[in-house]
Formats: C-alpha cells, structure tokens, sequence
C-alpha cells in the first residue's frame, strides 16, 4: 500500500513533534561592551526566544557580586515566546578587558543550564610596557632598555620620576640573602626618563650596574605631588637580572669536544 504524501508529513510530525525539547535560543550568548574612561556601570542585554513547542520556565539566574541580572517580565514563556535579560556591571576602578558569566537555569531537559558571557573593555588609565626588564647574569654587553608610560590625555598625568619601592625594595633585598640595607638607586641602576609631548608619552630608560649575580629590584613611579590617578599596583615596575640557564649535558659534551679539537689543532700548527 502506498502512502500519500499528507501521511507521511503527519507520521513524521508525531515522531519529531512529540519529541521535541522545549529550550530558549539565545541570540547573542557572548557579548563585548566598551566603555569609556570613568563608567561605573556596563549594561546589556541578552535577547532569548523560545523556539521549542513547550514553554519554558526560567528557573534561576547567578552571576558574580558585581554583576545585577534583572530577571525577565515573566518566569515562564511560550513558544514563539521572546523576551530579554538586562545585565549590569559595576566596574568601579578596574581596568582592562574585564570578564563576567551569568548563569542561566531553565526547565529545557536539553539545556538545563546556559552560560552568558560578558565582556567590558575599560580603557587604562595609564598604559605601562613592558612592566619587567630582564638581563642575564654575565652579560658582556649590557643594554639599554626601556619601558613606556603612557597616560590618558584628560588625565594630565604627570611623572616626577622612579624610585625603589618602599615596602617590596627591603624584602627582595632580603629574600635574596644579601647583606645590609638596600643602596640608593644610582648605585644598582642608570636611569633616564624622558617625555614626547607630541605622543603624549614617557620613556624610561634603564641600564643596571651590576650582571654579576642575580637582581631583584622592585621600582616604582613617583608621580607629582596631589596626583592620585594611578592605583599604586599600577606603578610597580620590576628590573630582573637572571641567573643563566644550566647548560645541558649534551651542550655541555658538544662544547668540551669542540674546545679538545679546537686545542689539537692549535698544537698541530
């Protein structure tokens, strides 16, 4: 027996119809925000549509302290059903590309629990690379190295300069096993800073004094006075001179082979 073409769309309607699970579609699960210098609060809006045939009830929804996750009009939608989650992100001082998940627990069997991602992007108030300059014991030819410091231009920063830190300068000095009280810092570094008012921008330059054995030394910029525009993590530079890697055994055997020919060689002329 045949079968018409009316039958077969109503069987297949009762095999996939019957079992289909009710879930909600997120139209944009993953968001990115930018704000500008100085926003306290980052919102969006995450738009959700019930593309199943059973309604859905949006059970819970958890995020971080910082992170307000207004509910939706109603608990529970029907199919075709759109609605919106409103999200709010206190940024407070933070800075960088900042990440927050909310949590989304619904009565879909197959997507019990959704994870929305919001990003904020807040601009630095003071941008500062690299913020670690690294040597190596035992360089022949020390080099100059530098670090940029770049401020928002609203925020008429200004640096006076650099100095030790206060606090992390005596606990490295310690830490390191070394004997008495940090030197002053003209007698561990050379240091210049300059500033290109046509970029906006400082330049320090740094050269330390001393590769022969391991330095850890903690510095930090010294803003002018009544200026309280960088957080005082912010201000924190490291000059880093290393130990040299050990030299593996093979290397080790290569050098010592080529040292022996090298010398019987010279003994042959």
């Amino acid at each position: 027996m045949k079968l018409t073409s009316n039958v077969w769309v109503v069987l297949l309607g009762l095999v996939f119809g019957g079992h289909a699970s009710a879930q909600l579609t997120w139209t944009q699960p993953e968001q990115t925000v930018k704000v500008d210098l100085g926003t306290q609060m980052a919102e969006a809006v995450f738009d959700f549509t019930n593309n199943s045939d059973h309604p859905v009830t949006i059970r819970s929804i958890q995020s971080g302290w910082d992170v307000t996750a207004r509910k939706p009009a109603r608990p529970a939608y029907r199919p075709g059903e759109r609605g919106q989650l409103l999200v709010k992100f206190a940024i407070g001082r933070r800075e960088g590309e900042l990440t927050r998940i909310i949590t989304v627990r619904t009565s879909s069997k197959q997507e019990p629990i959704k994870e929305l991602f919001l990003h904020v992007q807040v601009p630095r108030r003071v941008v500062v690379e690299p913020s670690t300059l690294v040597w190596h014991v035992g360089e022949q030819d020390v080099q100059v190295k530098t670090i940029v410091i770049k401020p928002q231009p609203e925020l008429k920063m200004k640096v006076a300069g650099i100095q030790i830190h206060k606090q992390l300068g005596p606990a490295m000095w310690r830490m390191d096993d070394r004997d008495g009280s940090v030197p002053e810092l003209d007698q561990l570094i050379e240091s210049k800073l300059t500033y290109d008012e046509a970029e906006g921008a400082y330049t320090l330059a740094i050269k330390p004094l001393d590769l022969s054995q391991p330095l850890r030394l903690p510095l930090e910029l010294v803003l002018e006075e009544g200026q309280a525009v960088m957080r005082p993590s912010d201000r924190l530079l490291w000059v880093r001179v290393l130990p040299l890697p050990p030299v593996k055994s093979n290397e080790a055997s290569s050098t010592a082979s080529d040292t022996t020919e090298a010398s019987e060689s010279v003994k042959q002329d």
